[in-house]
């Protein structure tokens, strides 16, 4: 069975010091059902937290509000995981000034 689409955005007004909002849409494959499950996500390899998957709804979305990021540029991944053990990630670069 193909994989889920994991699109990945961080809020645009991203900035030094200040809160950022990152936001993950998992999109069931064609003919396939929404999975329950839990994102994480990482700056590059350290874990910034995870969140359960939110609603039933085709995208599936996951927020995670960090209280900062150093200025500079990251990649921000989010790795999907349902609750039956499927794993796919997608992964934005995001300018933190």
């Amino acid at each position: 069975m193909p994989a889920p689409h994991i699109s990945v955005f961080a809020m645009t007004s991203a900035r030094v010091r200040g809160r950022v909002t990152l936001t993950a849409m998992v999109t069931p494959p064609a003919g396939g059902h929404h999975e329950p499950g839990w994102v994480t996500f990482f700056d590059g390899d350290q874990v910034l937290g995870t969140t359960e998957l939110a609603g039933k709804s085709r995208p599936a979305k996951a927020t995670l509000t960090v209280p900062s990021l150093a200025g500079g540029m990251h990649r921000i991944t989010a790795r999907f995981t349902s609750f039956f053990d499927a794993e796919e990630q997608g992964s934005a670069l995001i300018l933190i000034s």
